[in-house]
């Protein structure tokens, strides 16, 4: 995974009060894939229980929604750092 985005991540959790930890996973995802061919970010948010990849997942939506939050804040930050 990219630094600059790890930090860009953690740096808009960190601005919007959401609490965040330094995660590796175990598990295959789409981003290390991506990650050969474009700088990669990615976040988990909380399931309910802490059960993933399982039927008996469930994220609540509010969860959802911060996690949204903050990559949109992330890409915001990002797009205007980029030269034009």
């Amino acid at each position: 995974m990219s630094g600059q985005i790890h930090a860009a991540l953690s740096a808009q959790a960190e601005a919007l009060g959401v609490s965040h930890r330094v995660m590796v996973s175990g598990a295959g995802h789409d981003a290390m894939i991506m990650a050969g061919f474009a700088p990669t970010g990615l976040i988990f948010v909380p399931s309910r229980g802490g059960i993933s990849h399982a039927p008996e997942e469930w994220t609540d939506y509010a969860q959802l929604a911060r996690g949204i939050d903050v990559i949109f804040a992330t890409i915001r930050q990002m797009a205007g750092a980029m030269p034009r």
